[in-house]
């Protein structure tokens, strides 16, 4: 069962890519956070009572940026490992990486908290989208903080967006994440950008294969994880989306969502901390998706589309139907994933 936590909506920087929207000064109350452990502690019982071995909670930390308000992960952190018992709990937050100290970094050593920073690559990349509200481009800050976060926190994600302006630099940018001692790298493409074309998307198709090679040829035996090369290694079926069910999206006054990418919708808003027992029943379960654009597609029962209804949504305003950029990119990454099972199972064989 997974819980994201809004900790604020307010962010010290102005990435133009960002897809939550306009921040305002909203900040959490003492009463909305004791209700927000409240409402996890009655719900992480249900999970408890599942016949399933694989039940646990998982705590995501959200933004906003959610260093602003550390103070409340400390809270959360803390009540929530007091109040729920007989089950694994397992926290987890992403940040911009501007507010990091050493202090900060102890104390999600000591907590087993792991971070997943938001760095986009070489820092000209970097910088052309992640910047301050001055319009001052972050790299120079969060570089004093890298070395620090991978000592204490070797395992720590590099999320790196790209979008069809910067994706040229993406092989590089893997390579200069790897050089800088990220053993984790999720590269991840902005699905907003309305500016992807067949022309940019053959850019990304070889710099993709590139940086396959390079896993192949160099990462493999380090101990280095490209998450895109193996997102679809293992073909899995997908059912519908639980959101709202088995995932809670919750925001600084409280309000429940069934996902990040809808949130602040209020048609789909579920109700509040505060109303527990009164949640309404996420849309999707009410509506048979047409999925008249999949018809015949062989991918279909494997895509992230069939799941992930409402990032289509975001996407087009329609809850079964991508954009072309999001289906193109599914059917890249199931190439990429038979041709590194295919070079594995040759490397093997001639062993």
């Amino acid at each position: 069962m997974l819980f994201s936590i809004w900790l604020t909506n307010n962010c010290n920087l102005k990435c133009s890519y960002c897809y939550i929207g306009e921040k305002n000064g909203e900040e959490m109350k003492d009463e909305t956070k004791e209700k927000i452990v409240d409402f996890i502690s009655l719900k992480s019982e249900i999970e408890k009572r599942k016949k399933s071995e694989r039940k646990h909670i998982n705590i995501v930390y959200f933004g906003g940026e959610p260093l602003l308000r550390f103070d409340l992960i400390t809270f959360f952190t803390k009540e929530i490992k007091k109040k729920i018992k007989g089950i694994p709990i397992f926290f987890h937050m992403t940040t911009n990486g501007t507010l990091l100290t050493k202090e900060i970094i102890n104390y999600f050593k000591e907590n087993q908290l792991p971070v997943t920073l938001s760095v986009d690559g070489i820092p000209e990349v970097h910088d052309y989208y992640r910047k301050f509200k001055n319009g001052k481009g972050s790299w120079a800050t969060i570089e004093k903080r890298v070395g620090t976060l991978l000592k204490e926190l070797p395992d720590s994600y590099a999320r790196l967006t790209f979008t069809s302006q910067t994706v040229p630099y993406l092989r590089k940018s893997v390579r200069f994440l790897v050089d800088l001692g990220f053993k984790n790298i999720k590269p991840i493409p902005d699905f907003f950008d309305p500016q992807w074309t067949e022309e940019n998307f053959k850019i990304l198709e070889e710099q993709s294969f590139q940086i396959l090679e390079d896993y192949l040829n160099k990462y493999n035996n380090k101990g280095i994880e490209i998450t895109f090369l193996k997102h679809k290694y293992e073909i899995k079926n997908y059912g519908i989306c639980d959101g709202g069910v088995n995932q809670f999206y919750i925001l600084p006054n409280g309000d429940i969502y069934p996902c990040n990418y809808v949130a602040k919708r209020k048609k789909f808003c579920l109700g509040n901390v505060s109303e527990p027992m009164n949640l309404k029943t996420p849309l999707y379960l009410n509506a048979e998706p047409v999925r008249e654009l999949c018809q015949g597609c062989v991918y279909f029962n494997f895509c992230e589309s069939k799941r992930c209804t409402y990032l289509n949504y975001a996407m087009t305003g329609k809850m079964d139907k991508p954009n072309g950029f999001f289906c193109a990119y599914e059917k890249l990454i199931f190439k990429i994933a038979n041709v590194l099972k295919r070079r594995e199972s040759d490397e093997y064989t001639f062993k």
